[in-house]
C-alpha cells in the first residue's frame, strides 16, 4: 500500500470518526435535553410531594379532630342512655301506674251508673209487659 492510499484510508477513518463524533454530539444534546426535562419533572414532583405531605398532615389533623369529636359524641350518647334509663323510664312508669289507678277509679265510679241504666232498661221491659197483660185482660 502506498502512502497516498494509507493517507486516504486514514482520512476516511478520521472522517468516519468525525461523523461518529458528530452523531454522538447530537445524541448528547438530546440526552442533555432529556436530562433537563427530567430535572424539571423531578422538580415538579418534589413540589407536588410537598403539597401531598401538607395535605396528609392536614388530613391527620382532621382525623384527630374527628376522633375527638366521636369520643365526645359517644360519651354524650352514653349519658343520654343513662338518663333515659334512670329518669325518663322511671317517670313513664309512674305516669302509667297513675293512669292505671285513675282508670280503675273511673270504672269503679261508673259501675253504679251502669247498673242504674241496666235496671232502667229492665223496668221499661217490665212496664211493656204489664201493658200487654192489661190489654189482654181488658
Amino acid at each position: 500500500m502506498t502512502d497516498t492510499e494509507k493517507l486516504d484510508l486514514l482520512l476516511q477513518k478520521v472522517t468516519d470518526i468525525s461523523t461518529d463524533v458528530g452523531q454522538l454530539k447530537d445524541e448528547m444534546r438530546e440526552v442533555k435535553a432529556d436530562i433537563s426535562e427530567l430535572k424539571t419533572d423531578v422538580g415538579q414532583l418534589k413540589d407536588e410531594m410537598r403539597e401531598v405531605k401538607a395535605d396528609i398532615s392536614e388530613l391527620k389533623t382532621d382525623v384527630a379532630q374527628l376522633q375527638d369529636e366521636m369520643a365526645e359524641t359517644k360519651t354524650n350518647v352514653f349519658e343520654i342512655k343513662l338518663y333515659l334509663e334512670n329518669e325518663i323510664r322511671t317517670n313513664i312508669q309512674r305516669v302509667a301506674e297513675g293512669h292505671l289507678d285513675l282508670s280503675r277509679n273511673l270504672h269503679d265510679a261508673m259501675r253504679p251508673q251502669n247498673e242504674v241504666e241496666f235496671l232502667s232498661v229492665r223496668v221499661s221491659v217490665l212496664e211493656s209487659d204489664v201493658r200487654e197483660i192489661k190489654r189482654s185482660i181488658s
